[in-house]
């Protein structure tokens, strides 16, 4: 998988929005793109998702303001685009996919950032032939790390990028009322706090987790809300879940943890506030 600990890994990754200028180089670009094929990437949802490479450097310098990436991204030299078909669970897959692409990045001390939305009107857009149904749901830019610029600063500290929630705000026992304090089992212990540590819009972290203690069950949930903000937010909400998944199922697999991932609603009732996605039952 990683010759890193994936722990490390995901304590490292974090986003940049500063870049050196310098090229990636040729043999990481070539493994980068050698990864968009998920030969060894197995996601549990499924579903149509493909990885696109852009050089910035191929663009004309009058050219480069066009390419759309809120102003906050700076001497990026390398994006990845990310194309899916409308599906189902086509959102959850893709986040699950380049969120694997991502930590691989992070092993090579390359530096990213998840930028999500679509981008389907973008000058991004126009590299690429979008079938019927296909759209851009996130980009990244990659690169070598630069030092952070004061506007990147300021974003950090308004989105609070190194909070996260407390263990008692996500995980939950049985229930949707009981917070799961900690937990006893230490490989189930990494997988959650890995899963707290991940990524997500806004860093909104609106994974839930309902474990079921008798049957070795984690049941993954979306937790909606009703304001505009986080209406904006929802489909990339669905992204943030595949983060989550992505983190736990890696977890689980490094540790030889046996398992499998499911579609069963259990519908708990103190749950309806929450959309459910995916469980995880030991074996």
């Amino acid at each position: 998988m990683f010759s890193t600990s994936l722990d490390s890994l995901i304590l490292k990754r974090t986003s940049w929005r500063t870049f050196e200028e310098t090229p990636i180089s040729s043999p990481l670009q070539d493994k980068l793109k050698e990864m968009f094929e998920c030969k060894n990437i197995t996601s549990p949802f499924g579903g149509n998702c493909r990885f696109s490479w852009f050089d910035m450097t191929d663009v004309a310098g009058s050219e480069k303001k066009q390419y759309g990436t809120y102003g906050m991204i700076k001497g990026a030299q390398h994006f990845i685009l990310s194309t899916i078909s409308e599906s189902k669970y086509s959102w959850e897959n893709c986040g699950y996919l380049l969120e694997y692409i991502i930590l691989a990045a992070t092993e090579m001390k390359l530096g990213t950032c998840w930028l999500g939305g679509t981008f389907n009107k973008s000058n991004f857009a126009q590299q690429l032939t979008l079938k019927e149904n296909e759209i851009i749901p996130a980009i990244v830019p990659i690169g070598l790390p630069k030092k952070r610029r004061i506007k990147e600063n300021i974003i950090r500290k308004a989105i609070k990028a190194k909070k996260r929630l407390d263990w008692n705000k996500l995980f939950f026992l049985n229930d949707a009322t009981t917070p799961l304090v900690t937990e006893t089992r230490e490989e189930y212990k990494q997988a959650l706090e890995n899963v707290r540590l991940g990524p997500s819009a806004s860093n909104k972290q609106p994974w839930r987790i309902v474990k079921d203690e008798k049957l070795d069950l984690f049941h993954f949930y979306i937790l909606n809300e009703d304001s505009k903000m986080a209406k904006a937010y929802q489909k990339m909400r669905k992204l943030d879940i595949g983060i989550a998944v992505c983190h736990f199922d890696l977890t689980m697999q490094e540790r030889s943890v046996s398992g499998h991932w499911l579609f069963n609603n259990p519908e708990i009732p103190s749950t309806r506030e929450w959309k459910y996605t995916i469980s995880w039952k030991a074996e």
